[in-house]
């Protein structure tokens, strides 16, 4: 048991299905059943470092020794359709190194939905926390959720921070809202000099040219998605060419959407990034970006000529 260093509530299911016959236990005791095995995995396996936290049950809450579990993870994935605040502010997850969030929308029950949708505002606060408070041992985190939700406190204290996915799962209806100035405010006053790899989706222009520019020139990977349904797109995109040319001088591979009216623009990524091996570009189809092509330095090079 020493060796155990991941654990997923799946494999606890899949425990009781494969020990019991078909219908041979009630939903009670196959409950009773699945609690002791928590118990005993809580008390005998030490090293377990990734939690991964994607279920509707959570007997594992229950355990005497539940604090003192989660208080030796350092990755922890979270799937906030099965949190509630309640269950969320029983673990105490310190020194976490990585950690993702995601909401996966797969539950088609319109009460579940209803209560899931309720609960996010004050689950998204409680993660903010968390966030914060593991601020300085933090190297990677993942959000795929409605990131206009979360507070962006925490971005100043990210110091350590080598690796950032940033899904912003709100299909653009908040695209231009007015919370997007505080997570601004926050980024402006951040520096993240050991990032290395960034990718977004459907997050505001503005809000990547600060990521970017407020790195430490050690990115190495970009993966750049949204909607292509600003009028200033052609200038933002513009920008965000321009800025990457001169911010990510080690960056090796790069995908973003290139407007057809940029693409003389890409020669000046070229020049400034030496190390660069591959550029995925999508092209503008209706409002989403979703065709994917591969342009490198002798691709380029015959387009210009």
């Amino acid at each position: 048991m020493d060796f155990f260093t991941y654990l997923s509530p799946i494999w606890i299911e899949d425990m009781v299905q494969l020990s019991i016959k078909t219908d041979s236990l009630s939903v009670h005791e196959e409950n009773v059943f699945e609690f002791e095995i928590y118990q005993f995995i809580f008390s005998k396996c030490k090293n377990i470092k990734y939690f991964d936290w994607i279920k509707n049950k959570s007997l594992f809450l229950f355990c005497p020794n539940v604090k003192e579990f989660f208080s030796g993870i350092r990755q922890l994935k979270i799937n906030v359709e099965y949190m509630i605040p309640e269950l969320l502010a029983i673990i105490d997850c310190q020194n976490i190194a990585d950690l993702e969030v995601i909401n996966s929308k797969d539950n088609d029950d319109l009460i579940s939905f209803i209560r899931m949708k309720n609960n996010l505002p004050l689950l998204c606060e409680q993660l903010s926390d968390m966030i914060g408070s593991n601020a300085i041992t933090l190297k990677k985190i993942i959000l795929r959720l409605t990131i206009t939700l979360i507070s962006p406190s925490f971005f100043p204290s990210l110091t350590n921070l080598q690796y950032l996915i940033l899904y912003n799962d709100d299909d653009g209806e908040f695209y231009n809202s007015i919370i997007w100035q505080e997570w601004e405010l926050y980024l402006r006053t951040s520096f993240f000099p050991n990032l290395q790899y960034l990718e977004t989706s459907y997050l505001p222009c503005n809000i990547e040219y600060l990521i970017i520019e407020r790195s430490g020139g050690k990115i190495s990977e970009i993966n750049i998605r949204h909607t292509l349904e600003s009028r200033d797109y052609l200038i933002e995109n513009e920008t965000l060419i321009n800025i990457i040319s001169m911010y990510c001088s080690k960056i090796i591979r790069l995908t973003m959407v290139i407007n057809p009216n940029n693409l003389n623009l890409v020669g000046n990524i070229f020049s400034n990034c030496v190390h660069l091996k591959k550029i995925y570009y999508t092209k503008e189809n209706n409002n989403m970006s979703d065709t994917k092509d591969v342009l490198n330095s002798k691709d380029y090079e015959q387009y210009v000529n």
